[in-house]
């Protein structure tokens, strides 16, 4: 599907990208391992892990990101009842592409923090990572419900919106932003992209001339254009 939420789908993914990077930064520079210890490289079949070992770190993958799994699980058996290294092992997870472990190690963070926004908003994105769109609004929508301040959490309810085909959810979710803050000129196009899903082709071009008064992005700019072109051959604008 093409993408036609142009500012906002890369806003979206460049927070998605920084949550990751955030978690990535924080992970220690391990120490090299012993002769004695094994460390799988990358494209090497790693060996199978014992069945009784769900939370165990498998050696599959990047040797610093296993090695990086090994610190964060001897955190969590140091701490059990900290929220903050399954979060930690959760994202080490998905960077080497555990996505059952990583949901695991979120739902474990949140029962220890139910109300960390930071903490639901990055198990919604993992949800989207899987695919699962419901569950992921449901994580969007109960951080900002906790903090109605916390606009990211509409950023990214609104983005699976549009991505799922609920223009009308998605438009409410960007003039709400907007409405808190009026100064987000991209909002401007998505939200003309929303009204034009919509037929709403009168409110589609009001948004759309907006945005291309306010932006001074040459690539917007362009993108306005060429919905501009798009629409108008289609005799909808």
């Amino acid at each position: 599907m093409r993408i036609a939420l142009y500012s906002l789908i890369f806003l979206g993914t460049v927070l998605l990208v920084l949550d990751l990077m955030k978690q990535v930064e924080t992970i220690e520079v391990p120490e090299k391992p012993k002769p004695t210890e094994r460390v799988v490289s990358p494209g090497t079949k790693a060996e199978a892990p014992p069945k009784d070992s769900t939370h165990e770190p498998t050696s599959a993958g990047h040797p610093d990101i296993a090695q990086a799994l090994k610190l964060y699980t001897k955190a969590i058996e140091n701490t059990p009842k900290q929220a903050k290294p399954y979060i930690d092992r959760a994202n080490a997870y998905i960077a080497n592409r555990q996505h059952p472990e990583a949901l695991n190690d979120f739902n474990k963070a949140l029962e220890f923090e139910p109300k960390n926004t930071d903490y639901i908003l990055q198990r919604g994105a993992h949800f989207l990572r899987l695919k699962q769109e419901d569950k992921a609004i449901i994580d969007f929508t109960e951080a900002f419900k906790i903090d109605p301040a916390f606009t990211k959490a509409l950023i990214y309810r609104g983005i699976t919106h549009f991505q799922d085909e609920q223009f009308q959810p998605a438009l409410d979710d960007f003039l709400l932003i907007l409405k808190k803050d009026p100064t987000f000129v991209d909002l401007h196009i998505s939200i003309a992209e929303c009204y034009h899903k919509l037929a709403n082709n009168e409110k589609a071009e009001q948004h759309l001339l907006i945005y291309r008064k306010s932006t001074k992005d040459p690539e917007g700019t362009q993108k306005a254009e060429d919905l501009e072109k798009e629409w108008a051959k289609g005799g909808k604008l």
